[in-house]
């Protein structure tokens, strides 16, 4: 009914062991299993599952609208935006509906893969732009289509993210030579610099204020306290690609990796640090995005190369066995 994979057994027999990792427990014939725990030694513990895995997943993009990525939720849960990729040069920046129903062109713009920024106020948008030559941020009025450009800088400024009070963008940025993790004040444009160490990428501010999280690549997912000053590094998920998204609580990030030999979007408790794979979809998922409650997020998927926008619903659940494990035994020793 158990199966326990230490550390060291994931490390030399990963991806391979991937298709055991799912929650319904029969697929084809085979046994699948869910994770129910980590303790000690123990890595991770599954147990053989009996039921399905309570997601849903939606189509929200039609098929055929380009590359999509970078999906991001509006803090009021009423609209998403995202990148177009039309070619090898151009792009655009798209708003829809929660149901992608309604859907309008925000900017024209050149190609390119960066996460998108919701301001607190659900009415304006941050993002990385390079029409000019040089990577800067730039805030768009999605209702007005103002827009004003924030940083000014010779170096990439990029991965925008705001502060959960609206007063600051966190953005990664080379302009000291190396990758860091700056602030700039929206309306002061005051520079403030959060790390010095470089290698900091995709910063993400965490929705109550608290914390930032940002990708540290060949680490895993820093999470720094700003009050305390403090960073941990979770080097679990392994191969981890693009933004963290926060959940609304606070206390989970999804994450995009490529772990088990896939892209996937993993889930990791920000207290504990104890992950979970969520998706195990053959078609290579990511780019995370929650809604204003922690049981529903969009992220892309490759369906037969049409990368698209879904909606993904019964994620709950799965933050409940991160927060409360199921208890197991071992045998005494005697």
């Amino acid at each position: 009914d158990y199966v326990s994979l230490h550390k060291e057994t994931i490390d030399v027999f990963r991806p391979a062991l991937k298709p055991l990792l799912y929650d319904e427990s029969t697929i084809n014939g085979e046994i699948r299993f869910e994770q129910v725990d980590t303790y000690g030694g123990v890595h991770l513990l599954y147990k053989r599952g009996l039921s399905g895995d309570g997601l849903k997943r939606t189509r929200i993009t039609a098929p055929g609208e380009g590359l999509i990525v970078m999906p991001a939720w509006s803090p009021d849960g009423a609209h998403i935006v995202y990148r177009a990729i039309l070619s090898q040069d151009r792009g655009e920046i798209r708003i829809s509906d929660r149901a992608g129903n309604q859907t309008r062109v925000l900017a024209a713009e050149p190609a390119t893969r960066d996460p998108i920024s919701w301001a607190p106020d659900s009415r304006r948008i941050a993002f990385a732009n390079n029409s000019t030559g040089d990577m800067n941020i730039h805030i768009l009025d999605t209702t007005t289509g103002e827009s004003t450009q924030l940083t000014n800088d010779p170096g990439m400024d990029r991965s925008p993210s705001w502060s959960a009070d609206g007063s600051a963008v966190y953005f990664s940025s080379n302009r000291s030579g190396r990758d860091d993790i700056w602030s700039i004040g929206v309306e002061t444009g005051r520079l403030d610099r959060v790390t010095n160490g470089g290698g900091c990428l995709f910063p993400a501010a965490s929705p109550v204020g608290r914390q930032i999280s940002w990708i540290v690549p060949g680490r895993g997912v820093a999470v720094h306290d700003i009050e305390s000053g403090r960073t941990v590094v979770f080097d679990d998920p392994r191969e981890v690609r693009f933004a963290p998204a926060w959940s609304p609580d606070g206390e989970f990030l999804a994450v995009t990796a490529t772990d088990w030999g896939g892209s996937d979007v993993y889930l990791l408790g920000v207290r504990s640090g104890a992950s979970l794979l969520l998706t195990k979809y053959a078609s290579g998922d990511g780019m995370p995005s929650w809604e204003t409650s922690n049981d529903e997020m969009v992220f892309v998927t490759n369906d037969d190369e049409d990368y698209g926008i879904w909606m993904l619903t019964g994620v709950e659940a799965y933050l409940d066995r991160l927060r409360t494990p199921q208890e197991w035994w071992t045998i005494p020793a005697e």
